[in-house]
């Protein structure tokens, strides 16, 4: 079994320039990545069979560029020492915070929403915002989607 220790923080630790899967492609297997589904709605059932294709090639190489950063971090050292270690440790700090969905409050909630202080709104400018803030965290909340969903649809009730 293979441990996973995904790119970003041995990207991170190896101080390579970035540390997408399309630079990581480039960097260690001279592909260019093919990003036409990347913002696909990946939960459509059964998925088209090009999409299940571009799924297959992005992640065809995952292996093979894990198994080269894990060989250059065992043989790399700096000042604090092994560089894998140092991976391992940064992993271990970001898997024992705990994630805390944010709760949502008609009162206050979207007055966090970013830009909305420099926009100086009058009090009915910002209670549409308010009302809209709050359809959205709704739609988003019951298809199980992230608070910063943006729905592509109206809602119909």
């Amino acid at each position: 079994m293979r441990d996973h220790i995904g790119p970003y923080l041995p990207s991170k630790v190896l101080e390579l320039d970035r540390n997408s899967l399309e630079f990581l492609l480039k960097y260690y297997c001279g592909v260019n990545a093919n990003k036409e589904y990347q913002t696909s709605d990946w939960r459509i059932r059964p998925l088209p069979y090009k999409m299940v294709k571009y799924a297959r090639e992005d992640t065809h190489y995952l292996l093979y560029i894990q198994d080269l950063m894990l060989k250059e971090l065992l043989d790399s050292r700096d000042d604090f020492g092994n560089r894998l270690a140092k991976v391992f440790i940064k992993s271990y700090e970001v898997s024992v915070q705990m994630y805390e969905k944010s709760v949502f409050s008609n009162l206050t909630s979207y007055l966090h929403l970013h830009g909305l202080a420099e926009a100086n709104l009058d009090a009915k400018q910002l209670g549409v915002v308010a009302i809209l803030y709050g359809w959205r965290d709704k739609v988003a909340r019951k298809e199980y989607e992230s608070t910063g969903f943006v729905p592509m649809s109206y809602p119909t009730n």
